[in-house]
């Protein structure tokens, strides 16, 4: 009786574990590109993180890129944000946090996010064309 449970716990394990693989391999690897478009010539302040990441701060010049990758989990909840702010020509901070990837955006392998001067701005693979998401400083 021993034995047979020994076997069907084995059993299951394996099971589980093919499972997860192939869950594991079902979800792509994810890129996420955020660039600075602003002009003339700011630096654009993000700080990106998850629950069990945090990126860090980063500084982009303009034109810069600051990207990064990851596998989805299991489950398909996994969630970046990131705040975001430059100071304009008068001196005022401009600032945004968002969303950059959860299941609900839409987006193959990779997602495209572009800092601009009148708001931030999506990668829209469907109309093939970048798409103003936010504008700075308002409540999402």
């Amino acid at each position: 009786m021993a034995k047979r449970h020994a076997f069907i716990l084995a059993l299951l394990l394996l099971v589980a574990l093919i499972n997860s693989a192939m869950a594991w391999t079902i979800h792509p690897k994810m890129h996420i590109h955020m660039i600075n478009n602003l002009w003339p010539a700011p630096t654009l302040n993000i700080h990106c993180k998850s629950k069990d990441d945090d990126l860090g701060e980063q500084a982009l010049s303009p034109k810069q890129e600051f990207h990064w990758s990851f596998k989805d989990n299991i489950a398909g909840t996994t969630l970046f944000w990131c705040a975001m702010n430059w100071k304009d020509n008068d001196g005022k901070t401009q600032d945004q946090s968002f969303d950059v990837y959860n299941s609900s955006i839409l987006c193959t392998t990779d997602c495209w996010w572009s800092a601009r001067v009148d708001g931030i701005y999506f990668y829209d693979e469907n109309q093939r064309n970048f798409v103003r998401q936010y504008v700075w400083n308002a409540p999402n």
